[in-house]
């Protein structure tokens, strides 16, 4: 059976959305893809009337599993969501072409990560969310290269600074 009425067009189950379809929203948000006893279930595309978008997989209207959401102003994540949320292996890029490799938990980075700046900068280690924080390496633009530990997002403890001549310094 389908349902074509104001808000939804695409197959029904029993009085209920189940299969293909489209929902639009009043405000404008759109959803288009697999429903399952009236919620979004299965590969989707959603999008927002500010131009926001996840292309990706649902279950029981929320996001879970492996999606793309691209922002309004560019910003971009792709990778495993669960229950709505980031969670598990992603990337997340930001349009000055900064980038974030790494694992995700309840929306937020975190464990460990992989960092890089479009000019030439890059950090692999420990954070605590978006902070380097335990034992991390940072290579510079230049060459030079700290490995060593981090707190609150600066060099703190036992590291080695290594410049790109190769020059060492170990200290605390």
């Amino acid at each position: 059976t389908t349902s074509q009425d104001q808000n939804y067009e695409g197959e029904l189950e029993y009085g209920k959305k189940h299969g293909k379809g489209v929902y639009t929203w009043p405000d404008g948000r759109r959803y288009e893809g697999p429903w399952k006893d009236d919620t979004q279930h299965g590969k989707g595309v959603y999008t927002w009337p500010d131009g926001r978008r996840y292309e990706g997989d649902w279950k029981d209207d929320m996001k879970d599993g492996n999606g793309i959401e691209t922002l309004t102003d560019g910003e971009r994540y792709e990778g495993e969501w669960k229950d709505g949320k980031k969670s598990g292996k992603g990337v997340y890029s930001w349009p000055d072409g900064r980038r974030y490799e790494g694992q995700w938990k309840d929306d937020k980075q975190s464990e460990k990560g992989i960092y890089i700046w479009p000019d030439g900068r890059r950090y692999e280690g420990d954070l605590k969310g978006d902070v380097k924080d335990g034992n991390g390496i940072e290579t510079l633009a230049n060459g030079d290269r700290y490995e060593g530990d981090w707190k609150e997002d600066k060099r703190n403890g036992k590291g080695v600074f290594i410049t790109s001549d190769g020059d060492r310094y170990d200290g605390e």
